[in-house]
């Protein structure tokens, strides 16, 4: 893992500099622990909900990048970017079907790659969003005042992150 340390360009959103290790990490988490195929849409949506989260409870930033209110939802702008970064790096395999692209693992990290409370939100996010579909979780987020709250394609505010809903 040590080689996806860096990212060399910076997203469109306000200049943050993506923590290109994380994210990795954290997308071969969900790749390797969601029951349902891990399509873009879904991995936004826990992407959204684990920087978010963690937020609320420890007030920092776990990605260093920012979430847009999009129409299906919140979404890392450039997330494809980033993901054939990491796939370049051969930590995951995109792949194509006629419902959009979805992410397969290469790898498994072991849970000592985590800190523990990146595992705390993660467990978390994965045991409330594991069985649902894309547009599942999609609909849910829109019931986030967060989301509800922020026009489309304004970047959501993560020191708003308390107005997270409770997990059901």
């Amino acid at each position: 893992m040590g080689k996806v340390i860096y990212i060399e360009k910076f997203n469109n959103n306000g200049g943050k500099k993506m923590n290109l290790k994380t994210f990795a990490k954290l997308v071969l988490f969900f790749a390797n622990n969601t029951k349902t195929r891990l399509y873009k849409t879904k991995l936004n949506k826990l992407l959204f909900y684990t920087q978010f989260l963690f937020y609320k409870k420890y007030e920092q930033d776990l990605l260093n990048t920012d979430f847009v209110c999009d129409y299906f939802g919140p979404v890392i702008e450039d997330i494809d970017s980033y993901l054939e970064n990491i796939e370049e790096k051969g930590l995951i395999k995109i792949e194509s079907t006629t419902y959009g692209k979805y992410i397969n693992p290469v790898y498994k990290l072991s849970e000592d790659a985590y800190s523990q409370e990146e595992l705390f939100v993660l467990n978390k996010v994965a045991e409330q969003f594991s069985d649902f579909s894309s547009s599942e979780i999609s609909k849910y987020s829109h019931d986030e005042i967060l989301w509800i709250d922020t026009d489309l394609k304004n970047i959501i505010p993560l020191k708003d992150a308390y107005k997270l809903n409770e997990f059901k």
